[in-house]
């Protein structure tokens, strides 16, 4: 929850990708709120939190990861890659978020240029 004297927290999911890291980018110069980001990759957290100040672990396959990144996060981007996974993922990333009290959540799931992509082939775009 947002005090007075605080900004609000904006989770931003796939910085690395294309499109996470323009709206990463974008509202890392925005001095109105404060930006974390994710990385399902443990490799990725060092050079996300030099870039960005605050990265956090987090994998859409394991809901267990969720509550630390989530912990104080007023406003969350989820991209998804458009995949038959995606409903699962989004489902339990709203529901930890909603328990969480994150109060704004816009979502967006992406297209692969991949033929018949099954599987997380979002990570190709």
């Amino acid at each position: 929850m947002v005090s007075s004297n605080s900004k609000p927290v904006a989770l931003v999911m796939g910085a690395t990708g294309q499109l996470g890291k323009i709206v990463a980018d974008r509202l890392h110069q925005d001095d109105t709120v404060t930006l974390r980001v994710t990385t399902r990759k443990h490799e990725q957290l060092k050079k996300l939190k030099e870039q960005y100040g605050n990265a956090v672990f987090m994998d859409l396959d394991d809901p267990r990861t969720f509550d630390n990144a989530l912990q104080g996060v007023d406003r969350l981007f989820i991209l998804t890659g458009y995949t038959v996974a995606m409903l699962v993922q989004s489902k339990a990333v709203v529901d930890a978020a909603k328990k969480a009290g994150v109060k704004h959540i816009v979502h967006l799931g992406v297209f692969t240029p991949e033929f018949d992509c099954y599987d997380l082939c979002a990570s190709v775009v």
